[in-house]
This record gives structure tokens, C-alpha cells and sequence, in this order.
């Protein structure tokens, strides 16, 4: 009740919708597996947001970075898409609140105001979020979040969002360490050429397509 009484929108919703909500977002609080498989105890949104910080270098991660455990065991995919849905979320909400914060302390309440996050309305632009520069340059933002304190794990980025980060004007990447701590930490990189930069790029996945009637 104190998270839905932080956000206008979700106070406004019956008991019955919000309760909806909280078990899509969050999942069955009896279920263990689903509930906490982020392994992080998750804070409120306000308690991250004050608590977040820019840091200015990437955290050092273990040798072993990278590597994802192995297992043959089941994977539960709808239990891992909703908890990667909640960690970005997150993300984002952070990074909205910290552009709007920046402006502010920069006496650009109006570009404040004017910062979007796109990502609600269209998630194919190839960014997160709108904000601005100082002067009114439009600043594009990819917002990549993880629970993890460094890049022991890496990020997914799509194809579209990797084409846009090298041709869109300005793009930032912004990423969210320990996202649903007390204390995030939020890296950026503005233009990232991320092969240039000695990141490794793996595909993962492939569109599968009938195959055509000549």
C-alpha cells in the first residue's frame, strides 16, 4: 500500500485491479521461485530513486564475468520474462527521475517537464526515454538495468537499439546497477560503439520465417 501511494495512477485503481497488478508485476508472493529469483530485496521506487547515483566508470566485474551458469534443469520462461520486465522498469523509472533532477538543478524546469519516456507508448524506437541537454538538444536514452552490482551477467541489446545507437544524433546508453537495491548506480556512454569499446557481441536469437513460394 505505501508503493501504490506513491504513484497517482495506481491510487486511483479498485483494490480488486490493483491486487491484479501487484501479482502480474511481481508475481505469487507464495511462490518462492518466482517471486524471489532476482535474489535482491526490493526496494521502494522513491527509496531507489533518492538513494540513486551517477558513478563515473563501469564497476569491475570477476574474471569469471560473463559466463552464465549452466543446468539442464527446467527454465521458467514466463517467470524470468515478468522478473527481466520488472528489473527494466525499474531502470527506467530511475533514469526518468534522475534526467528530471538534472535539468532541475540546471534551471531547465521547462525541459524538465519535457522529458518523456517514450518506451510506455512505442517500444520500437530504439530508445527508453527523451530527455534534453542544457540547451535543448534533444538526448535519446537506451536504459539497461540489472540487479547485479557490475556486468557479471552483460545486457541484451536488439538489433534495432544497436542500429540506433550509432546513428541517432547524441543516444546515450544508460546502465542501472543493483536496480531494486536502496542505492542504485547509473553508468552512461554517450554514442557507445560497444565493439569499439571491446564489448563481445553474441547473437542469440534468429527470426524464423516460412520459407517462400517462388
Amino acid at each position: 500500500m505505501r508503493y501504490r501511494d506513491e504513484w497517482p495512477e495506481l491510487r486511483s485503481l479498485p483494490p480488486g485491479l490493483y491486487q491484479h497488478f501487484l501479482y502480474e508485476v511481481f508475481g505469487n508472493p507464495k511462490d518462492s521461485k518466482t517471486f524471489g529469483q532476482t535474489g535482491a530485496k526490493i526496494a521502494f521506487l522513491k527509496t531507489a530513486i533518492d538513494g540513486a547515483q551517477f558513478i563515473g566508470q563501469l564497476p569491475p566485474s570477476s574474471p569469471a564475468a560473463g559466463k552464465q551458469p549452466g543446468g539442464t534443469g527446467k527454465i521458467n520462461y514466463e517467470a524470468r520474462q515478468k522478473s527481466s520486465k520488472r528489473i527494466g522498469d525499474r531502470g527506467e523509472r530511475i533514469v526518468l527521475a534522475l534526467e528530471k533532477q538534472r535539468l532541475i538543478a540546471a534551471d531547465k524546469s521547462k525541459l524538465a517537464a519535457d522529458v518523456d519516456h517514450v518506451a510506455e507508448r512505442d517500444d520500437g524506437l530504439g530508445y527508453d526515454i527523451l530527455s534534453f541537454e542544457e540547451d535543448g538538444t534533444e538526448r535519446p536514452i537506451e536504459v539497461k538495468a540489472t540487479t547485479a552490482p557490475n556486468l557479471q551477467n552483460g545486457f541484451y541489446i536488439s538489433a534495432n537499439e544497436l542500429e540506433k545507437s550509432g546513428k541517432l544524433p547524441n543516444y546515450h546508453l544508460y546502465l542501472v546497477f543493483s536496480a531494486l537495491s536502496n542505492s542504485p548506480r547509473v553508468f552512461l556512454m554517450k554514442n557507445p560503439d560497444l565493439k569499439g569499446m571491446g564489448f563481445i557481441l553474441e547473437p542469440l536469437n534468429y527470426l524464423v520465417t516460412p520459407p517462400r513460394v517462388l
